[in-house]
């Protein structure tokens, strides 16, 4: 998308949408500024796994599924139900996280990740 845009970009990545940015703008010469709110900011090599820590709950909240009928390195990236409020909401009552469930939508992320992917590639900033 950034390749068919036209002019100087400003590129803005929320939360693991950092990650997205920062691989997406790599090498486009249009991009003058990338924006980070509350976001993970790889640097290249480094995955978000790597960056959330040890003790993060992201690796078993997050499920990757294909999606059809692209290739096979394209995936949906889930966040489980039962995970949800204690993964990415703790600091939220429970009545509330059970609004913003229903609000979130898994977006596509064709990533580039080799078939098979598992949580060890995920995210990795391309060299």
């Amino acid at each position: 998308m950034l390749a068919q845009t036209p002019g100087p970009l400003v590129v803005v990545g929320h939360s693991y949408g950092g990650a997205v940015i920062t691989n997406a703008a790599t090498g486009n010469p249009n991009v003058k500024a990338l924006v980070y709110i509350d976001a993970f900011i790889p640097d290249l090599g480094e995955d978000i796994l790597h960056l959330a820590g040890a003790d993060s709950l992201i690796p078993q909240s997050i499920e990757f599924k294909g999606i059809p009928p692209f290739g096979p390195t394209d995936i949906d990236i889930y966040i489980k139900r039962d995970k949800f409020r204690e993964a990415f909401a703790a600091d939220i009552p429970p009545n509330e996280t059970e609004g913003m469930l229903g609000l979130v939508r898994e977006s596509p992320s064709p990533c580039d990740l080799p078939e098979g992917c598992d949580s060890g590639v995920f995210s990795r900033v391309r060299e």
